[in-house]
């Protein structure tokens, strides 16, 4: 019975969260928007790396290079494509590939825990001087 009364309490706040997801724009200014958007993002973010390190026991901050870089890939398509529908794709493509190819290479050459951890910790450090250097930051 009491799993019963978990669902529906999760099913609620799904429901409640498609409310404020749709009706968030019709109903807000453009500020409130962007904020309420910043804060949602910057959740998921926090959610991966309490997954990381709760679930999987690695302290690890690589996982922001990633979101960084799929930032940047949206500004840029944004700027392009002169819409967000297509930005969005391309943000998820740039990131999840560049994933893929720094995980290639890492788990290619069978890490253990340590060196995988500090590989990903320098990585997200270098794409954050490499922006800085080049002023794309």
């Amino acid at each position: 019975m009491n799993r019963s009364r978990e669902t529906k309490a999760l099913i609620s706040i799904g429901i409640i969260g498609l409310v404020i997801l749709f009706g968030a724009p019709h109903s807000l200014d453009l500020y409130s928007v962007i904020s309420l958007t910043t804060a949602v993002s910057l959740a998921i973010l926090a959610l991966s790396l309490g997954l990381i390190w709760g679930f999987g026991g690695i302290l690890c901050f690589g996982q922001t290079a990633f979101f960084g870089i799929g930032g940047y890939a949206y500004a840029i398509a944004a700027l392009n494509f002169g819409g967000s529908t297509g930005a969005i794709l391309v943000a998820l493509i740039v990131a999840a590939a560049s994933a893929a190819v720094l995980g290639y290479f890492m788990f290619y050459a069978h890490c253990d825990a340590n060196p995988l951890q500090c590989d990903q910790t320098h990585f997200g450090a270098g794409i954050q001087n490499w922006y800085r250097k080049t002023g794309w930051f």
